[in-house]
């Protein structure tokens, strides 16, 4: 299994968890968001367009490189995530279908 540091050595790109410094009341998204991408701008880029409520740039996100997923919410986000290992937001996973 991959794991975000050994998928670095692979490609350039690098795998984030992102929050809101201080997001409304009724952000569905309180966990944070898990995104796959190029850089951190990139990341940001992302979580703007596709993750609705974070496009306002009135919200400050806060960007953390994923070096192990244990780092993750083991109960809630890692059983629920999608594809980390191509570009794009894994969580909440935007791709299902």
């Amino acid at each position: 299994m991959f794991t975000p540091r050994s998928m670095a050595k692979h490609a350039r790109l690098k795998v984030y968890w992102i929050i809101l410094a201080n997001p409304p009341d009724n952000f569905v998204h309180q966990r944070g968001i898990g995104v796959t991408a190029l850089g951190k701008a990139d990341a940001i880029d992302l979580v703007r367009e596709h993750v609705d409520g974070a496009g306002s740039p009135e919200y400050e996100l806060v960007v953390c490189e994923v070096l192990d997923f244990q780092e993750l919410d083991q109960n809630h986000v890692v059983p629920n995530m999608g594809n980390h290992l191509r570009r794009g937001v894994w969580y909440p996973d935007l791709y299902w279908t």
